[in-house]
C-alpha cells in the first residue's frame, strides 16, 4: 500500500475521536452480493456523513441512493476501481472538500435524529388517521 494511505481499526467509541478525525476519506467495504445490494443500509454512512467524511463505498442500493442524491463519495465495484479513485482523491483535494461539506450539510438537513423522529411521528399519525377516520 502506498505511503499516503494508511488503514487504522479503533475500537468504537475512540473511533469517532480517534480515527475519523485523521481520516480524509471514509470506506465501507461491504460485499457486493444480491443480498447485501438489496437489504443492506449501512448506519455508519450516516456517522461519516455527518463527520464530513466522503464515503467510498460498493454499490449496496440504498447506500447508492444516497451517495448518489447528496454527491457525497464514489462507489466502486472492484479493486481497481478503488485503486483509481484514491489516485483521483489524492491528485484532486477540492473534489474531498466540497464532498465533505455537502454530505455534512445532507446529514444535517435529513438525517440527524431530531428531524427523522420528527418524520416518523407524522408518518405515524398519517397512518392513524387514514386508518382510523377513513
Amino acid at each position: 500500500m502506498p505511503k499516503h494511505i494508511s488503514c487504522h481499526n479503533y475500537p468504537w467509541p475512540g473511533y469517532v475521536r480517534e480515527a475519523l478525525t485523521m481520516a480524509d476519506v471514509a470506506i465501507i467495504p461491504y460485499r457486493y452480493d444480491k443480498i447485501h445490494y438489496s437489504y443492506t443500509l449501512v448506519a455508519k454512512l450516516f456517522d461519516y456523513m455527518a463527520a464530513g467524511k466522503p464515503v467510498i463505498t460498493t454499490p449496496l442500493y440504498e447506500t447508492l441512493k444516497i451517495i448518489r442524491k447528496c454527491n457525497c463519495g464514489f462507489v466502486f465495484v472492484n479493486e481497481e476501481n478503488l485503486r483509481n479513485i484514491l489516485k483521483f482523491i489524492y491528485i484532486h483535494r477540492e473534489v474531498l472538500i466540497s464532498m465533505s461539506k455537502r454530505g455534512r450539510q445532507m446529514a444535517e438537513k435529513h438525517f440527524c435524529s431530531n428531524i427523522l423522529a420528527l418524520k416518523f411521528l407524522q408518518e405515524v399519525i398519517k397512518r392513524l388517521s387514514e386508518r382510523y377516520y377513513h
